[in-house]
């Protein structure tokens, strides 16, 4: 069990947003190099990430990316920048990154549990089918990996709702994007603080 619950808030694509998003609290936040409304080039999230106080953990967020993009991101972003994409891309281009800085997504649904094996001890990130659409997850059905790796829950994750799931699990971490948006890809400010509020008030429930 976390003695904290870390929040990072993802999805990020100006200045603006990352200055509130580490204003607000947040201990990462999260750049897509993958086909999303919300993606950035890999220059773009490098000029995002460069200036993160120390702090706060800056994440590259890839879905089955070529081995091109990947190489190129590594040749810009900092050197301690997270690299977080499915688990079954790490055995190619992501490889190329230090163990310690892969953050495998595993997926909850019929290949879940073959999905996770071998990752105890391990940060990885559980979420549904589909990233960045808002859909709720079957979030307790990471429960028993909760005291065995360090389980960053995404997929769904709103003001209303992440009180509940940090009071029901307790994870590592939360991952959050278009619950703390005013309008696809645009996070608000005011919302992320509403976030992380609502963090530590299922943390004290």
């Amino acid at each position: 069990m976390a003695d904290r619950v870390r929040i990072k808030i993802c999805g990020l694509t100006t200045p603006e947003m990352v200055e509130a998003a580490v204003d607000a609290g947040a201990d990462a936040v999260g750049v897509v190099l993958s086909p999303s409304r919300r993606q950035v080039t890999p220059g773009r999230a490098a000029e995002l990430l460069a200036h993160l106080p120390g702090y706060v953990a800056g994440v590259a967020v890839y879905r089955h990316p070529e081995a091109e993009l990947v190489e190129r991101a590594m040749s810009v972003l900092p050197p301690w920048t997270l690299h977080q994409s499915d688990r079954a891309d790490f055995t190619d281009a992501l490889a190329l990154a230090r163990e310690d800085r892969r953050v495998p997504v595993v997926r909850l649904g019929p290949t879940f549990e073959r999905d996770i094996a071998g990752l105890d001890g391990r940060m990885v990130l559980i979420e549904g089918q589909d990233s960045g659409t808002g859909a709720p997850a079957p979030w307790h059905e990471a429960g028993p990996w909760i005291d065995r790796c360090r389980v960053v829950i995404a997929g769904g994750l709103t003001i209303q709702n992440v009180g509940q799931v940090v009071r029901s699990l307790r994870p590592f971490a939360v991952d959050v994007s278009s619950g703390v948006e005013r309008e696809p890809g645009i996070k608000d400010a005011g919302m992320v603080r509403e976030f992380v509020a609502a963090v530590s008030e299922g943390e004290r429930g």
